[in-house]
């Protein structure tokens, strides 16, 4: 699964982890994109308590005519 910056109210971060847990496979990964919200750290620390496992990277990627830091999470069963 991927999904990028759907991060945002704190009301459906349940609903988001919920989904995720239910929907990725056994041996299925999420690949989730965010810039460093606060709040993502909640959303990713809920996830590896329903058993995912968190892998971080920075990635760069062009906006505006210029490079801007992104993280790439890959979240495995």
């Amino acid at each position: 699964m991927i999904a990028a910056d759907v991060v945002y109210e704190p009301e459906s971060y349940e609903p988001l982890v919920e989904f995720l847990t239910t929907h990725t496979a056994s041996r299925g990964s999420v690949l989730l994109t965010e810039s460093l919200r606060a709040d993502a750290k909640r959303v990713l620390a809920m996830l590896v308590e329903r058993g995912f496992s968190l892998a971080t990277e920075a990635a760069w990627v062009p906006e505006d005519g210029k490079l801007e830091r992104t993280w790439l999470h890959e979240l495995r069963r």
